[in-house]
């Protein structure tokens, strides 16, 4: 089904039955998708078109004691105005533990297009874009993740401030281990298939102990 807005202020796990593809908070734009206190965990959903002033377009992640997984996160927004300053960061998510969820065609008038102040394992952040700086990730730590095409201001048009390792982006990171600067090869990138086609130079390139 197709939900509105969920504000969790209890340490509960909400867990689809039948995954993203057909689990939907959707707000039209009215909202944030999502707001988690600390200990609160979100499996299985699709959260799409919500809209925030500061941070947290898509969610907003009380602690880095909330853990959103096997999550679709995309087309939301935040932006917001203050003194004549353009704000708002953190168009997808704000916050968090992310494990297997995907963020893809988030905005935000400032930093972090997709994600910021968060922690991946086994994401993919892709096709997001910040006005300013970090379309992808900002402030942020990365492992066993893809973060590609993602854009903002240059030099840190994909990511600023960010830890990664053993993951797929670019520029080379010069911190982490493991790491790979060539494209993921996406099946159909435009088609919105996001699994890596049988050449992609992330197969085998993770680090098996932190899958989730």
């Amino acid at each position: 089904g197709i939900y509105g807005s969920v504000n969790v202020d209890k340490p509960l796990l909400l867990r689809s039955v039948n995954g993203p593809k057909v689990t939907i908070i959707d707000p039209v734009r009215q909202s944030r998708c999502a707001w988690l206190t600390n200990g609160a965990s979100l499996a299985g959903f699709w959260l799409r078109h919500g809209a925030a002033d500061v941070f947290g377009g898509g969610v907003f992640c009380a602690s880095s004691d909330v853990y959103l997984t096997n999550c679709m996160i995309t087309d939301n927004s935040v932006y917001s105005y203050s003194n004549g300053l353009v704000m708002g960061s953190g168009g997808g998510v704000y916050g968090g533990t992310l494990y297997n969820c995907v963020v893809v065609s988030n905005t935000a008038a400032a930093v972090g297009g997709g994600v910021i102040a968060s922690t991946l394992y086994n994401c993919t952040v892709t096709g997001n874009h910040a006005d300013r700086r970090a379309g992808g990730v900002y402030n942020t730590a990365a492992t066993n993740s893809i973060v590609y095409s993602n854009t903002a201001m240059l030099p840190y048009d994909n990511y600023d401030l960010a830890q990664f390792d053993h993951c797929c982006t670019t520029p080379m990171p010069t911190n982490g281990v493991g790491n790979i600067a060539n494209a993921p090869q996406f099946v159909n990138y435009a088609g919105g298939d996001l699994r890596q086609n049988g050449i992609s130079p992330c197969i085998d390139a993770g680090d098996n102990s932190t899958v989730g």
